[in-house]
């Protein structure tokens, strides 16, 4: 216990992009780069399907909506949006009371 509490002391600390001013919007090359990984959807009826759960907050929709089919996919989507600053907010059935799956930030 005591090696590994020294090994995670020296590991260099991360520094996470995770402010508002750090994250970007989703543009044309994103986009491209996302529809090759994964079927995607920027429809306004499935990007409100996505931003909308059971809270009592106004829908914030993302700005692209992904469909991956594998872990694979799920893998290489966060890692197209980590190396481009885009927001992440993953979705299961909308069914949240504290607004989690509102894309404050936009993104995917």
């Amino acid at each position: 216990m005591r090696a590994a509490l020294q090994v995670l002391r020296r590991a260099p600390r991360l520094r996470h992009q995770s402010t508002a001013a750090a994250q970007k919007t989703v543009d044309d090359a994103f986009l491209a780069s996302l529809e090759a990984l994964a079927t995607t959807s920027q429809s306004p009826d499935v990007r409100k399907l996505h931003g909308d759960d059971e809270s009592h907050h106004e829908p914030i929709p993302p700005e692209v909506v992904a469909f991956p089919e594998s872990t694979e996919e799920v893998a290489a989507i966060l890692k197209l949006c980590n190396e481009q600053s885009i927001a992440v907010v993953p979705y299961g059935a909308g069914t949240s009371l504290e607004g989690h799956i509102q894309a404050s930030r936009g993104g995917v």
